[in-house]
């Protein structure tokens, strides 16, 4: 009796060391994958669902990017699990105001991102809040806008 009782422990708990380690190697090969190049992403109004903008920016490697459609705009970025995080801004952009960006993304697969975006400029005059839906383009990226 004693005997089945520790069997049975042992492959319960063989069995959930299975699946725990099954189930966090999606989010780690989601993770490792995010391709580096050119993206665009299409913005919607989150409270409304109304189109916002359509723009393109340069993922490299080391935590940097920058935009490729509109503005001088760059900024850093990171992944936690399958999260990727960019923040930066566009100096300028409206009416001589800076624009700051910060976009919280899930990776769907390597080639489709979707998630959040908030902006607002430095003058404190502009804040919205956006759906943001980012498709991979190439590994080659395209100059950076002026």
């Amino acid at each position: 009796m004693k005997r089945n009782l520790v069997v049975i422990t042992a492959v319960v708990i063989g069995s959930l060391f299975l699946l725990v380690s099954q189930s966090t190697n999606p989010a780690k090969a989601a993770a490792g994958s995010f391709p580096l190049g050119q993206w665009t992403f299409e913005s919607t109004t989150d409270s409304t669902g109304v189109f916002y903008s359509t723009n393109g920016a340069c993922i490299e490697a080391g935590g940097t990017w920058y935009a490729t459609t509109s503005g001088k705009g760059s900024g850093h970025w990171y992944m936690k699990g399958t999260s990727i995080h960019l923040h930066g801004n566009y100096p300028g952009a409206m009416a001589g105001v800076g624009v700051n960006d910060s976009f919280d993304l899930t990776v769907i697969n390597k080639k489709l991102l979707t998630g959040y975006l908030q902006e607002w400029n430095d003058g404190g005059s502009y804040n919205g809040y956006y759906r943001s839906k980012w498709t991979f383009v190439s590994a080659t990226c395209a100059a950076p806008s002026q």
